[in-house]
Formats: structure tokens, sequence, C-alpha cells
């Protein structure tokens, strides 16, 4: 993550898609024949927005998060064909989280940049949770963006909405979004304290 896609190991790439994509696979399989059972459930897959638009730098990442919604598209599909009624689904894209993970991300002095942190912030963990929740109880089968306010409906219809769009005016919302330039400032969770820093005072 954080590479181009000539830049990114084999090893790397394997390793994301383990922990983005197959892990979904693994732990839902065996989970479903007790959630089958049960008189009722709730099934929520947590993915990325970052699943629905893309950016570069994150080939990788982008495409372990895709193939993460169209497992879950396709497991709901499966569970409503075999008459499953009982388990309920939600499919969550949350924007991106102040885990760390994703340190330096849209530090760039760039209008683009300004603007998509202006419009965009990180997310607290607690916010995401919280949303979540709310979804849940709510029955909602798709959370886009774990937002509120005028934020929350405006960042759950852009991404739907911009593919419908001709690419050049796609390209144009990317862009605002951060999505050409946003990682070129990237250092991740596991860089030092003091790179963190420098970013952040840049």
């Amino acid at each position: 993550m954080g590479k181009s896609l000539e830049d990114l190991t084999p090893e790397q790439i394997q390793k994301t898609f383990s922990v983005n994509t197959l892990a979904h696979f693994w732990t839902v399989k065996a989970a479903l024949p007790s959630m089958k059972r049960a008189s009722e459930a709730l099934l929520v897959t947590v993915s990325s927005v970052m699943g629905m638009t893309s950016s570069a730098g994150l080939t990788d990442y982008c495409a372990s998060k895709a193939a993460v919604n169209a497992f879950h598209e396709a497991l709901r599909l499966e569970l409503w064909r075999d008459n499953v009624k009982s388990i309920r689904t939600l499919l969550v894209c949350p924007a991106a989280v102040d885990t760390g993970m994703f340190a330096g991300v849209l530090s760039a002095d760039d209008w683009a940049l300004r603007f998509s942190r202006l419009c965009i912030p990180m997310l607290s963990e607690s916010e995401v949770a919280a949303t979540i929740y709310c979804s849940m109880r709510r029955g909602d089968e798709l959370l886009v963006s774990c937002f509120s306010g005028w934020r929350g409906v405006a960042l759950s219809w852009a991404p739907l909405l911009s593919r419908a769009l001709p690419v050049p005016l796609y390209d144009i919302v990317v862009r605002l979004g951060g999505g050409l330039n946003g990682m070129d400032t990237f250092v991740g969770k596991h860089s030092s304290k003091s790179e963190q820093e420098k970013v952040k005072a840049n």
C-alpha cells in the first residue's frame, strides 16, 4: 500500500489481499452454518469507500476492497436465492479512519488536496463504531462514508453518482477528492513518530 504497481512486490500484494479480502471468506465460511441455524443474525462486512472509487498509489488496497464489496454482494444474493430470511446483511464502506494506517495522506500543499482535507477529514474510530451501530439498529443494508451531518448525506451518494459521469468528469471529481496525488506524502502507520510529525508540519 502506498506504492505504485511496479514497486509492489508479489508478497506485498498477497498480504494485502490475505488481510483485506480472503479473511472475509474464511471468517464467514466458518460462521455461516451456525448463523443459518440462529433465529436471527446480522452479517456486517466492513470494507472501504476505496472499494467504490480508487486512488493512485493504492492499486492493491483499492482492488482488495472492491473484491470485498463483490464478495458481500454475491453472498447477499446467495442468501436470497436460498431463501435464508434470518440473516440480514450490512455492507460498510467508511472513508479514511484515523488509525495511523493512512498517516501522511493528503498532506501536500496542493489546492485540490487542501479542498479534500476541508471536505473529507479523517474519521475517528469512535465515530465509525457509533455510525455502524446506529446503522445496524436501523436495519440498513449499505452504509457509505460513516460521516454524520451534511458530509454523511453528500459523501454517501458521491461514490455512487460519480460512476455515472463520463471519465473526464469523473477524473476531476477524483482529483478533488485527493485520488490523484493524495498518497504522494504517505508515510504509513509503521513510520517513525518524527516522520509523521514532519508531514504534519508541512
